[in-house]
């Protein structure tokens, strides 16, 4: 029987993504196994890491990756800039703060959230990230946003996370930006704003090792991860 690998936290899955993984998984009739983050610290699954399917937190399945010498960061393809209608710079992290009225998100993947900077104050947020490149864009009016899930370059689904759930987004844009793709993962997400002059802009690429599911159908949900995992343990 295959297996999948879940990451636990005192005897249970530490979120809701997790266990929607463990029904899909279950579904297609994989024995489901828990560990813990203390586990993979002490490299108690380095060999079954090479073998099966692990799905966590970000902090645990960037560690995974890092130990097996995986690094990708998709969030602003170059060649989807074309596509974008606001200003974004890269800069250091201690450069930005010397602007306002600014989103400052990381290049680096998850490293912090990205956040709107306007006040001095909000500096002590950046202290440990001074030295970090990270994009500067300027501020936009959104008043949606969504996370489209795309695998094997289909769009399967959306979900609306943030702001006004009745006001979607333009699917044919959401189609552009994967056919310009040049170098498309097997799964993952696109993050895309509708703006208060009713155009679409992209907001980010989310790659597929971490992501919630957002109502994503549980099999959907286990066969992206699935998919992707596979095909990073065979890029590196």
């Amino acid at each position: 029987m295959k297996k999948m690998y879940y990451e636990e936290k005192n005897g249970r899955p530490i979120n809701v993504d997790i266990q929607n993984a463990i029904d899909g998984a279950e579904y297609n009739n994989y024995e489901v196994i828990p560990f813990t983050f203390q586990d993979v610290l002490c490299g108690n699954y380095d060999r079954e890491v090479q073998a099966n399917l692990f799905v966590g937190s970000i902090n645990t399945m960037s560690f995974i990756f890092s130990k097996i010498g995986f690094k990708q960061n998709l969030d602003l393809p170059e060649e989807l800039f074309p596509f974008i209608s606001r200003k974004i710079s890269i800069m250091k992290c201690s450069e930005a703060i010397k602007n306002k009225n600014i989103f400052i998100k990381p290049v680096k993947t998850k490293l912090f959230d990205g956040v709107v900077f306007s006040e001095n104050g909000q500096k002590s947020y950046f202290r440990d990230y001074m030295d970090e490149e990270c994009y500067v864009s300027e501020l936009i009016e959104i008043i949606s946003e969504y996370r489209v899930f795309v695998s094997d370059s289909r769009i399967i689904y959306s979900a609306n996370y943030s702001g006004d759930f009745m006001k979607n987004i333009n699917y044919g844009y959401v189609k552009a930006l994967v056919l310009n793709m040049k170098h498309k993962p097997i799964s993952f997400t696109i993050d895309v704003a509708l703006l208060k002059n009713g155009k679409s802009e992209l907001i980010e690429i989310n790659d597929f090792w971490s992501i919630g599911g957002y109502g994503l159908y549980c099999e959907d949900y286990f066969k992206m991860l699935k998919n992707r995992y596979f095909e990073i343990l065979n890029s590196v």
